[in-house]
């Protein structure tokens, strides 16, 4: 019985932390860290409560429970919110950091951006042997270069949250070069993929 609800009570914070992933507001990054907090206490204390046999299951079940929630997070954050959102949320950059700081700042931004970009384009050229993604490229006549640089525009727009989603997805990246074939604008690009759930 202990063993089920404790289960429970793990399953309930891995819930809440993947909800809040797909959340917006000030304080969704504090919400993140300290449920984030809660769940390693909470794996930890399994070791104490449970024995060491349950603490390894404990141990796993976090991402085990994270990935079974994940779908269902990002639909009721889609009902609650009324649009799609991304967890992918870290293109934006603390400006405000880098003015105030003497250039010291800047030069970190700068190296964090090219390590970032770095990772971008292997990350990419792993997509780029789906014979799907590859398919849709070679449809629309886009090369490896205008494939990160759509990624890179996706990124830095309105939809940086969810331009892995856009660009990993066959069906959605072809939906993305339709729309800038057709001459659609940025406005009706964002509500397309905002308003479309998978």
């Amino acid at each position: 019985m202990t063993t089920a609800i404790y289960f429970l009570i793990l399953a309930v914070i891995c819930f809440l932390y993947t909800f809040n992933l797909f959340l917006r507001g000030s304080k969704k990054q504090q919400i993140e860290a300290i449920l984030g907090i809660i769940i390693v206490l909470s794996v930890i204390g399994s070791f104490f409560v449970l024995g060491w046999r349950l603490g390894l299951l404990a141990l796993i079940s976090p991402f085990i429970f994270v990935g079974v929630f994940r779908p269902v997070a990002e639909t009721v954050a889609f009902k609650l919110l009324g649009y799609r959102t991304g967890v992918d949320d870290d293109s934006a950059f603390d400006l405000d950091k880098v003015i105030g700081s003497d250039g010291e700042g800047f030069v970190t931004l700068m190296e964090k951006i090219g390590q970032d970009d770095k990772a971008a384009m292997q990350r990419l050229k792993q997509l780029t042997k789906s014979p799907e993604i590859n398919f849709v490229l070679s449809r629309h006549g886009i090369s490896f270069t205008m494939f990160h640089e759509v990624l890179r525009e996706l990124r830095a727009s309105s939809l940086h949250d969810l331009a892995w989603e856009i660009v990993s997805s066959p069906a959605e990246l072809d939906q993305l070069f339709e729309m800038k074939s057709a001459g659609k604008s940025g406005p009706d690009i964002w509500a397309h993929f905002r308003n479309f759930k998978r």
